[in-house]
């Protein structure tokens, strides 16, 4: 160091800390670190999520005397969304239900569910019949034969199910909607009126059991005026 820069750093007090050099090594070994710690949390939320089990590798509920129908109806409706696919396997799952549980009317009719969605009304509608004569109390089961058979163009038909599942079950709004509904359809308005009444004392809060009550109000009203006409004497 030369005399003159001595002198400058006593003049101008002490010199500043030199800089630290970074390695370049270190902007080398960053991009690992991030990638280990990216694989080290996703490892981490993969073992946390829960994984739905394959229905098809599930063993049946215990044949045993402790078995239930309602064990059984748990079992196979936690497995609707599988069985909407259409797959041979769900076919396949549906008839081994029905082997291991032929008296339990929950395995025909999810037997039946399967080949509905697979376009096989026919066979649907004789396997809820059959799950109805095992179990001849389960309105909910009458209800959607009634709307399948009302769906396959036979509403007599389906109002005799309707009110079949209301005589098990008479406070089901649902199926007082359903069934009013098809006797307007049926040109029975007078005979629709008291079931959406009741159907809006049930859930009063429905705005479609008043909508349809009003429809059946003013079809009644029509076919009466219509009555009205025709036994009209004609004027002379």
């Amino acid at each position: 160091m030369t005399e003159r820069r001595r002198k400058r750093r006593v003049r101008g007090g002490p010199a500043p800390a030199s800089r630290p050099t970074v390695s370049r090594k270190i902007y080398w070994i960053i991009p690992f670190i991030v990638l280990i710690v990216g694989l080290c949390v996703t490892v981490t939320v993969q073992s946390r999520r829960k994984v739905a089990p394959d229905p098809s590798t599930h063993s049946l509920p215990g044949r045993d005397s402790k078995t239930t129908a309602d064990d059984l109806a748990s079992w196979l409706f936690g497995k609707a969304e599988t069985v909407a696919q259409i797959e041979a396997e769900e076919l396949r799952l549906a008839r081994l239900v029905e082997e291991a549980f032929p008296r339990h009317e929950d395995a025909w009719f999810l037997l039946g569910y399967v080949y509905g969605v697979q376009g096989d009304t026919d066979r649907q509608i004789d396997l809820w019949q059959k799950a109805l004569s095992l179990n001849p109390k389960r309105a909910d089961i009458y209800a959607k034969l009634a709307q399948l058979t009302k769906d396959q163009g036979d509403p007599d038909q389906a109002v005799a199910y309707w009110r079949q599942s209301l005589i098990i079950n008479p406070q089901n709004p649902s199926v007082l909607w359903a069934l009013g509904n098809c006797c307007i359809e049926l040109n029975q308005a007078a005979e629709a009126v008291p079931l959406l009444e009741q159907a809006c004392a049930i859930d009063s809060g429905s705005t479609r059991n008043h909508y349809l009550l009003g429809q059946a109000y003013l079809a009644l009203s029509s076919s009466t005026k219509r009555r009205g006409s025709s036994l009209r004497k004609p004027f002379s």
